[in-house]
Order: C-alpha cells, then sequence, then structure tokens
C-alpha cells in the first residue's frame, strides 16, 4: 500500500485505494444484523474496527500528511471521519486543477480503455457536479474521444463524437476497432495474415 505524503498527492484517489487496502486487510465494519441477538458485542466489535481503521490511517501518512495530522486538536486526531475531511480539504485536487487534469488526459500505450474511461470520470466528477448532465456528457465523450491514441480508432470517434451518439456507442465503438486492431496485429505477429 502506498503511503499517503500529502504535498501534490491527490486524497480523494488514495483514499479509494486505501478503501480497497481496509478490505484485503480485514478491516471491515461489523454489520449489526450479525450481532442482533447481543447489541453490547456489536458496540465493542464496532469500537475496534473504528480503531483500526484510524490505526491503519494514521500509520499510512507520511512528511505534509503527517505534520497536517499532527496540528490537529487532540478531540479530532481520534475521529477517522474528521481526519479524513482534513486531509480532503487540504490535499483534493481542486476543480480547476482536476478540469486542467481531465483536459490533458490522454491514454497510455499499455493502459485498458476501461482504466482510462474511470480515471476520465474521476476527474470530471473532482470538475463538474455529475448532475450537471448537460455539461457532463458532452465533455465526457469528447476528452474520451480526443484523449484516444492517434490513428483510424481516434479519427473515428471523434467523427462519432456529435449530438445524438450517446457515450456508450462511441465507447463500444472504440473498444471493437481496438480489439480488431489487437487482433491483426497478433495475426501479423504470427504470420497467420499473409502481409503482401
Amino acid at each position: 500500500m502506498e503511503r499517503f505524503h500529502g504535498g501534490n498527492q491527490d486524497w480523494t484517489e488514495w483514499k479509494e485505494t486505501f478503501s480497497s487496502y481496509l478490505i484485503r486487510c480485514g478491516v471491515i465494519q461489523p454489520d449489526e444484523c450479525d450481532f442482533s441477538s447481543d447489541p453490547a458485542k456489536y458496540r465493542t466489535e464496532l469500537r475496534k474496527f473504528q480503531k483500526q481503521r484510524l490505526a491503519f490511517l494514521v500509520d499510512s501518512f507520511r512528511d505534509d500528511a503527517q505534520r497536517t495530522y499532527r496540528m490537529l486538536p487532540e478531540a479530532e486526531r481520534v475521529d477517522f471521519d474528521k481526519v479524513c475531511a482534513k486531509m480532503q480539504s487540504t490535499y483534493s485536487l481542486h476543480p480547476v486543477s482536476a478540469f486542467e487534469k481531465f483536459c490533458q488526459r490522454r491514454m497510455g500505450p499499455s493502459e485498458s480503455l476501461e482504466s482510462f474511461m474511470m480515471s476520465l470520470y474521476s476527474l470530471m466528477e473532482l470538475a463538474v457536479a455529475p448532475e450537471n448532465v448537460e455539461t457532463f456528457i458532452p465533455l465526457l465523450k469528447l476528452q474520451f474521444c480526443l484523449g484516444l491514441p492517434d490513428g483510424r480508432v481516434k479519427e473515428t470517434c471523434v467523427a462519432l463524437c456529435r449530438p445524438g451518439k450517446t457515450f456508450d456507442e462511441i465507447v463500444s465503438v472504440a473498444r471493437d476497432m481496438i480489439r480488431a486492431q489487437r487482433v491483426v496485429a497478433s495475426d501479423l505477429a504470427f504470420g497467420g495474415i499473409d502481409s503482401c
């Protein structure tokens, strides 16, 4: 698990990874239904979970994040939600910065289409409220198309990026074209297609 240093590191992205890490480590909030016959045991298990979760969080802080944590009043340092709120307000991308990253985002050479889409969606969520569908979907469609690697896939998707075409339709075309390119490249690599 990567430590949280603060500075230019984005809290929102890191916190998602941290939440998954807690689950992998077995730090899971108890379900009250499992303890319906013994409410006292539920409260004990809940306190244990809260202490473990906070301990894992604080142990992951380094550098600026550690200093930020130490500057909190003692009553807030023992409250997971208050610590997270402080880190969120201090180390989350400002909407303008998130929008700049969104506009500059390009799909990496070995990156999956799904990973690229999720990254764009996360950045867009930080920059523009998703409820604002009029702005959100057209921007997401356009940046998805512009961020694709140069070539036929990008050209085709940019041409499709107009009102009336849904984001899912454009993604489907891109996915199919990328798969087809990989099949052709694989066949050429193994001599399956006559290249003459």
